[in-house]
């Protein structure tokens, strides 16, 4: 349900940015109605194959074209995290995305863009956990495909983006599994 089926745009207008932040659904993120948000972007991609450092060449243009189309994201100076070759299935392997994290909380971020929930992370747990990290900081994950604002998630989101998250993280297991086995034959 979003805020316009719960408020006159008025009452939405007088909504302190946090507050709308709070009660916003994924539609009301992505559409200007008169709140300024400061965004970063990430984008990874686990290898460093040629055909994956193209889809993580397309995946930053998209963010960017998106954060250039909204009015209402502000991207923030240095604000493109770009995590080349590294696996999202453990976030101790991922110093980017550390500096991410504890920029977003130092600079008053609002909204971490991603193309899609894999790209923050493939673990279950760690997602779930730095999700809430973030929330306790007062930033939500912007997430493109499936279209998630975790900010204010409602209940049906959670299994959902778990869904994903999990699929995400059964693709890198069975994955690092093969390329274990190919390395020691």
């Amino acid at each position: 349900m979003g805020l316009q089926s719960k408020y006159t745009p008025a009452q939405i207008k007088h909504l302190d940015k946090k507050g709308f932040m709070k009660e916003a659904s994924y539609d009301d993120m992505m559409t200007d109605m008169g709140k300024t948000f400061n965004v970063v972007v990430l984008c990874r991609e686990s290898t460093q194959h040629v055909d994956q450092k193209k889809a993580l060449k397309d995946q930053t243009d998209r963010m960017l074209s998106l954060v250039e189309r909204k009015s209402h994201f502000h991207l923030i100076d240095n604000g493109i995290f770009i995590e080349d070759g590294k696996s999202g299935l453990s976030i101790e392997v991922r110093p980017k995305f550390q500096e991410m994290i504890d920029f977003v909380i130092s600079n008053h971020v609002d909204i971490i863009l991603v193309q899609e929930a894999t790209r923050f992370s493939r673990n279950v747990g760690e997602f779930f956990s730095y999700m809430q990290i973030l929330q306790n900081n007062e930033v939500g994950l912007l997430i493109l495909e499936g279209e998630f604002w975790t900010y204010h998630m409602f209940p049906s989101d959670y299994p959902r983006l778990a869904a994903e998250v999990s699929k995400g993280q059964a693709e890198s297991l069975t994955t690092s599994k093969r390329v274990s086995s190919t390395a020691l034959h």
